[in-house]
């Protein structure tokens, strides 16, 4: 776990992702918060292949596309206010007092767009 990113200079270095990366970003796995934020911290190093949206720059992108299936759903959390919803097969939701709770990974963007 962690040590999947370094800096050289103002660059970070994004490294070929751990073979276990489908499995830490499952749908199972992210139904859970410790699964979320597990693949979210490995993930977290590969926003900065887009340099636009996150201050960051990558030494070397060459393993972007690796990352960028499996890490999408835990992308939005990175912007804004650090809130997200684990996605899984179910599309239930509910709203109480303005909160959002869904399983739905639609619902989630509109919710992290929200924020």
């Amino acid at each position: 776990s962690g040590g999947s990113s370094g800096v050289i200079g103002s660059k970070t270095i994004l490294y070929a992702p751990p073979s276990n990366l489908p499995v830490l970003c499952s749908s199972t796995a992210l139904s859970t918060p410790g699964g979320f934020d597990n693949c979210a911290n490995v993930c977290r190093p590969s926003r900065c292949c887009f340099p636009d949206m996150f201050d960051c720059n990558l030494a070397d992108d060459r393993y972007c596309e690796d990352y960028e299936d499996l890490c999408a759903s835990v992308a939005e959390s990175w912007r804004g206010s650090g809130h997200a919803v684990a996605t899984t097969s179910s599309s239930t939701s509910s709203t109480s007092g303005g909160t959002t709770s869904s399983q739905n990974p639609t619902i989630t963007n509109e919710v992290m767009k929200a924020c």
